[in-house]
C-alpha cells in the first residue's frame, strides 16, 4: 500500500519530463509537457469565453422609454447644443466685468511735458530761432502734430507762460479721473462697473472694483 503520508515530488504530481520527449512529434505528443499544454490552452480559453462581454444595443429604441439595463456606448460621442453653448458663452462672458488699466501719475507727467516743452520753444523763439525750427523740436518734444494757424498763433504770443499754464489746466480738467469717454462706450456688463487696473502697483494691490460709473465718466 502507498504511504500517503511520504511528500509528493514535482515529477509525480505534474508527470516528468525527458528529452526524449523532444526528439520526435509521436513523442513530444504522448509527453507530459504536450498535456501541460493542452491544459494551459483550455483554461486560458475557458477564462477569456467567461470574461467576453459583447454588448449589443436594443434594435428599437425610442425616446422615453425605460432600458433593461446600463447602455455603454462603443465609442465616444460629442453631441454639441449650438444655442445652449452660445448662451452659456454669452453668459459668462457678461458675467466678467471689463478690465481697463490706469496710470495715476500720467496726468502730472503730461503736466511736466507740457511746461518744459513751452520752456524750451521760448528760449529758442527769444535766441531768434526760426519758426520751422522751433514748430519742429516743440512738435517733437510735444508729441503732437500742430496745425498752421496754432503753430503761428504760438509764435506770435511768444509761447507765453500765460498760454502754457492755461493749457495745463485745461489738460488736467479733461483727465481729471477719467477712465472712459461715456457710457456708450463700456462693452456689455460694463454697465455694472468695471475692473480698475493700477499699472504702477503690482497685484494682489493693484486692481479695484468700481461699482459707481460716476467716478470713471
Amino acid at each position: 500500500m502507498e504511504d500517503l503520508r511520504k511528500p509528493k515530488s514535482f515529477q509525480s504530481l505534474f508527470g516528468e519530463f525527458h528529452r526524449s520527449d523532444f526528439t520526435s512529434f509521436r513523442n513530444f505528443f504522448k509527453s507530459a509537457v504536450f498535456g501541460w499544454i493542452i491544459f494551459i490552452l483550455l483554461v486560458t480559453g475557458v477564462s477569456l469565453i467567461l470574461s467576453f462581454h459583447l454588448e449589443m444595443l436594443p434594435s428599437s429604441i425610442q425616446v422615453g422609454n425605460v432600458a433593461p439595463k446600463d447602455i455603454k456606448a462603443d465609442r465616444n460621442y460629442e453631441i454639441v447644443d449650438v444655442s445652449a453653448t452660445e448662451a452659456n458663452r454669452e453668459a459668462a462672458f457678461g458675467s466678467i466685468l471689463p478690465v481697463y488699466d490706469f496710470d495715476s501719475n500720467v496726468i502730472q507727467e503730461i503736466d511736466l511735458k507740457i511746461r518744459d516743452t513751452f520752456r524750451m520753444a521760448r528760449k529758442l523763439h527769444q535766441e531768434g530761432e526760426g519758426p520751422e525750427a522751433v514748430r519742429e523740436k516743440f512738435e517733437g518734444a510735444l508729441g503732437v502734430r500742430l496745425t498752421d494757424p496754432l503753430v503761428l498763433t504760438l509764435a506770435q504770443d511768444g509761447f507765453s507762460e500765460h498760454t502754457q499754464n492755461n493749457l495745463r489746466r485745461l489738460v488736467t480738467l479733461a483727465m481729471d479721473t477719467r477712465v472712459v469717454a461715456s457710457r456708450g462706450v463700456l462693452p456689455p456688463g460694463g454697465s455694472r462697473g468695471i475692473t480698475l487696473k493700477e499699472i504702477r502697483s503690482l497685484p494682489p494691490d493693484n486692481e479695484s472694483l468700481i461699482t459707481d460709473l460716476n467716478e470713471v465718466l
